[in-house]
C-alpha cells in the first residue's frame, strides 16, 4: 500500500484545524485540507514551516485558531505512529513535567523513524532512446531519481500529476515500485530459532505472587504491585509468569531494565520462553535496526518489548502488562530535557491501558515503599532464595588504624585498598577454583594529583572538578565533559617536580592485583575499558565461562548478573558515595552494597562477602550485613520526614546556567527574589551554586522547591514561566522530581 496517500483514495468531507507537533520545535495549527480523507490521529504528515517541509504528527482536532493557517501537504503513512495511549501520555508528561509537549513527541518517535519517508522506486528502462516525450527518453534522465519527491522535481509537477504519471508507467512496465523501508533487519530480529525453555517450578512463595499477578491480569483493571525479593529469590521467573498469562488473554507486554547491555542473560532469558514475541531493544543498536524494529512493533509483529527507559514510548497495542525491574535504579531518570521518570510514566500508561505494573526490586526506593505504605501499591515479598539457597555471610572489614605496628610489604604493596581478610579469602576463593567480584566505585588509576610542594591540585578548565589520573594513556581526564590532557611533569602554580598522584580507582586496583596475583586472569568492567556492547559482552561470557576469576569493576558488577561459580564478592571502598552533597546518599549506598553482595552464593556454593569501610555502624552497613534493607529503610524515611525530603515532600528543582557567572547569579537571585513572594505555600531553598558549580563551561546556580501540594506549586509556576524571560545567554532547566542534585 503506498506511504502517501491522494486526495481520490479517501472521500472526505470539509477542510478541519488540526493541532501539529513538529519534534525539536513546537506544536503548529494547519489546516486538514478534505480531499486528504478522513481524519486519524497519530499519523506522520509533511506540512511547510518557513521554506522547507518537516514530518509532524497530527495529536489533536481544534475547532479554531487564532493564525493564519497552511495546509498540510501530505500524509507521509496511513498508520498511526502515536497511537492515542501515547498521545496521551504524552499531554500528561508535558503537565506533570512542565515540559514542551512537542519534545515528548520526539522521545516516543525515534529519530530514525522522525525521517521523512517516502516511496522509493527502481526505474526500468528498454530499449533505445525515442523521442522526447517517450517512457524510455524521460526515464533516462530520471535514471538518479528514485524517490517520489525526487521525480516530482525533476517532472516539475504537482504531487498528483507526478503520482499519476508514475502509476502509468508502472501499469505499462517502465518502472517497478520497491518498499521504503527494508525488512531485512526486522527478520532477523523476530527470526529466532532458540529452543525454548520450559518455566522452572515455582517455590510458595514465587506461586502465590504469581496468583495475585494472575488475578489482576484477570480483572482487566490497573493494579499496581511492588515485587521486593531478596537478591537471587527468583523475581525474573515471576516476570515470565506473568507474561505468559498476559499472551494467553491476548494482550501485550513492556518489560524495563535499567541497561540491556550489562544484563544480556536477562534478554535470553525472555527470549528463549517467548521467541518471537520479544523484540529486545538497547542504545547500540544502529538506527537503520531501531526504525526497522520500531517499525515491527507498530506493525504487531511481536507483542513483548524489552528495553532501557525508552522502550515505555513504543507503540505496542493492547498493553496488558508493565514491568520495571530494579525500579529503584536511577537510569530510569532521564537527565535530559523532557526530564521524566521511565518507572512513574509508565504507571501513567499502564493506568490508561487498565493494565497490571509489577515493580520488582531487592532495594526498593523509599518513594515506592512509601506508595505500599499509602495503599496505592501491593506489596509481594519473597523472602527466600529456592532449593534452600543461603544468603551470603557479610563480614564488615574496618579500615581505621586502632594502633601502630609494622605493615606486611604485600599490604603496603597494595597501598591499603586490599586488607588482610580479603587478601585471605581471595586466596581461599581461588585455591577452591570459584570466581570473585571486587567492587570499586570509581573509575581510573587515581582520582586527582597533588603538588607535594605546595599544595596545588590539578582541576578541568571547564568543570569545577579535579582530574582524574589515568594510567594506560598517561593523562588526566574529566570524568564530566570528557576533557583530557597528558600527565603534567611539573606543578603549573610553583613548578615543583613533586607531583603525587592521591587515591585509586578501578585502573590501579586491577594494577595492584596483577601484582598480587600475577597467575590469576582478572577482567575489569568500567566506562574506560568497554567502549563498546561487543566488549562488555565479551567479558561478561569470559567471565561466566570460567576464563576470568576475578571480576572488578563499578557499578557495571552489581547490575543483576547471576554467576553461578561467584562466591566472594569484595566492596574496596564502601564509604566512596556517604559523602555524595545530595539527601539520597545513604539510600544509594545501601541499595549499592545489597545489590553487589547479592553476586555471591547464587546457585549451591554458599558464599562470603567482605565490606571494607570506615563507617562500619552507619545504617546502610549495618542494612548490608543483616540483609536487612527494610530496617535501614524505616531509619531513612523518618530521617526524610524530619528534613521534609522525598517521599514527604516533593521537590522541583530550577538550575541556571551562563558563560559568565555574574550573570548567572543575578538572574538566579532575580528569580528566587520573585518566586519567594509567587509560590505559596512551598518552601524555597536558595539561590546557591550548584555542588557541581561549573560544568563543561557554564557557571551553574540552582533554587531547590519543596511543596506538599505539587500540583499547586506547578500551576503557579507555568503561570508565571509564561510571562518569564531570561537573557539568551542563559540555561534555564526545571527538573521535576529530580534524582540527581549536583
Amino acid at each position: 500500500m503506498p506511504l502517501l496517500l491522494t486526495p481520490s483514495q479517501v472521500p472526505a468531507p470539509t477542510d478541519s484545524i488540526v493541532k501539529v507537533a513538529l519534534p525539536n520545535a513546537a506544536l503548529f495549527d494547519y489546516r486538514w485540507p478534505s480531499e486528504l480523507g478522513a481524519l486519524t490521529l497519530g499519523i506522520a504528515v509533511k506540512v511547510p514551516l518557513g521554506a522547507r517541509f518537516h514530518v509532524g504528527y497530527v495529536i489533536a482536532k481544534i475547532e479554531s485558531s487564532p493564525h493564519s493557517l497552511r495546509s498540510i501537504q501530505a500524509i507521509v503513512n496511513e498508520v498511526p505512529a502515536l497511537p492515542a495511549d501515547l498521545i496521551q501520555l504524552a499531554e500528561f508528561g508535558a503537565a506533570y513535567y512542565l515540559a514542551n509537549l512537542a519534545d515528548f513527541i520526539r522521545l516516543m518517535v525515534p529519530k530514525p523513524v522522525r525521517r521523512l519517508v517516502i516511496e522509493h522506486f527502481r526505474l526500468t528502462v528498454l530499449g533505445q532512446k525515442q523521442r522526447k516525450d517517450h517512457p524510455q527518453h524521460v526515464l533516462h534522465r530520471l535514471q538518479r531519481a528514485r524517490t517520489l519527491a525526487a521525480i516530482n522535481k525533476k517532472l516539475k509537477l504537482g504531487i498528483r500529476e507526478t503520482r499519476a504519471q508514475i502509476e502509468t508507467w508502472i501499469t505499462q512496465g517502465w518502472m517497478e515500485r520497491i518498499e521504503g523501508l527494508s525488512t531485512s533487519t526486522t527478520e532477523v530480529c523476530l527470526s529466532r530459532t532458540a529452543q525454548r525453555v520450559e518455566p522452572l517450578q515455582l517455590t510458595s512463595e514465587q506461586q502465590a505472587a504469581v496468583t495475585d499477578i494472575e488475578t489482576a491480569l484477570n480483572e482487566n483493571a490497573y493494579r499496581p504491585f511492588l515485587l521486593w525479593g531478596i537478591t537471587g529469590s527468583g523475581k525474573t521467573e515471576i516476570y515470565l509468569a506473568a507474561i505468559e498469562h498476559t499472551l494467553r488473554l491476548g494482550r501485550s507486554a513492556i518489560v524495563l531494565v535499567p541497561e540491556i547491555g550489562l544484563t544480556p542473560q536477562v534478554s535470553q532469558r525472555f527470549e528463549s520462553r517467548f521467541g518471537n514475541e520479544v523484540i529486545t531493544l538497547h542504545s547500540a543498536m544502529t538506527a537503520s535496526k531501531r526504525r526497522e524494529v520500531w517499525t515491527a512493533i507498530q506493525n504487531q509483529k511481536a507483542r513483548v518489548v524489552i528495553g532501557p527507559r525508552s522502550a515505555l514510548f513504543v507503540p505496542l497495542q493492547n498493553l496488558g502488562l508493565f514491568i520495571v525491574d530494579e525500579e529503584h535504579d536511577d537510569s530510569y531518570k532521564q537527565e535530559e530535557t523532557p526530564r521524566y521518570h521511565a518507572r512513574d510514566l509508565g504507571l501513567v500508561r499502564a493506568q490508561q491501558n487498565h493494565a497490571v505494573a509489577i515493580l520488582g526490586s531487592a532495594t526498593p526506593s523509599l518513594e515506592s515503599l512509601h506508595n505500599v505504605q499509602r495503599g496505592k501499591f501491593t506489596l509481594l515479598r519473597l523472602n527466600d532464595r529456592p532449593f534452600g539457597r543461603e544468603l551470603p555471610e557479610v563480614q564488615i572489614v574496618t579500615l581505621r588504624k586502632k594502633g601502630e605496628g609494622p605493615v606486611a610489604p604485600i599490604f603496603s604493596k597494595s597501598l591499603g585498598l586490599i586488607s588482610e581478610p580479603l587478601y585471605e579469602s581471595i586466596l581461599a576463593t581461588l585455591a577452591r577454583n570459584e570466581q570473585v567480584i571486587l567492587f570499586l566505585n570509581r573509575r581510573g588509576f587515581a582520582p586527582f594529583v597533588l603538588c607535594e610542594s605546595c599544595g596545588t591540585g590539578v582541576f578541568c578548565p571547564h568543570c569545577s572538578v579535579s582530574l582524574t589520573h589515568h594510567l594506560r594513556h598517561d593523562q588526566l581526564l574529566c570524568h564530566y565533559c570528557g576533557h583530557h590532557e597528558p600527565t603534567p611533569k611539573q606543578c603549573l602554580h610553583c613548578q615543583s617536580i613533586h607531583l603525587r598522584t592521591m587515591g585509586s580507582g578501578t585502573e590501579r586496583l586491577e594494577h595492584i592485583l596483577k601484582q598480587l596475583f600475577p597467575q590469576i586472569h582478572i577482567g575489569r568492567l568500567d566506562r574506560d575499558t568497554i567502549a563498546h556492547r561487543s566488549r562488555l559482552n565479551e567479558v561478561l561470557t569470559d567471565f561466566r565461562r570460567g576464563k576470568l576469576q576475578i571480576l572488578l569493576g563499578t557499578q557495571m558488577v552489581t547490575k543483576g548478573h547471576d554467576f553461578p561459580h561467584v562466591t566472594l564478592v569484595g566492596v574496596i571502598m564502601a564509604d566512596l558515595g556517604l559523602n555524595f552533597p545530595d539527601f539520597r546518599a545513604s539510600e544509594r549506598t545501601a541499595q549499592l552494597l545489597v545489590q553487589v553482595a547479592g553476586r555471591a552464593g547464587r546457585q549451591d556454593i554458599s558464599g562470603h562477602v567482605l565490606i571494607q569501610t570506615f563507617y562500619e555502624n552507619h545504617p546502610a552497613l549495618i542494612a548490608a550485613k543483616s540483609h536487612d534493607y527494610f530496617a535501614f529503610a524505616k531509619v531513612e524515611d523518618e530521617e526524610r520526614r524530619t528534613l521534609n525530603y522525598p517521599p514527604h515532600a516533593r521537590l522541583i528543582l530550577l538550575r541556571l546556567g551562563s558563560k559568565l557567572q555574574t550573570e548567572v547569579e543575578t538572574c538566579a537571585t532575580q528569580l528566587a527574589t520573585e518566586l519567594v513572594e509567587l509560590i505559596h505555600p512551598a518552601e524555597l531553598l536558595g539561590p546557591a551554586p550548584c555542588p557541581i558549580a561549573r560544568l563543561r563551561g557554564i557557571y551553574r546556580w540552582m533554587i531547590l522547591l519543596k511543596t506538599h501540594q505539587p500540583q499547586t506549586t506547578k500551576t503557579q509556576l507555568r503561570e508565571y514561566f509564561a510571562n518569564f524571560h531570561l537573557p539568551r545567554s542563559v540555561q534555564f532547566v526545571v527538573d521535576v522530581d529530580p534524582i540527581s542534585m549536583l
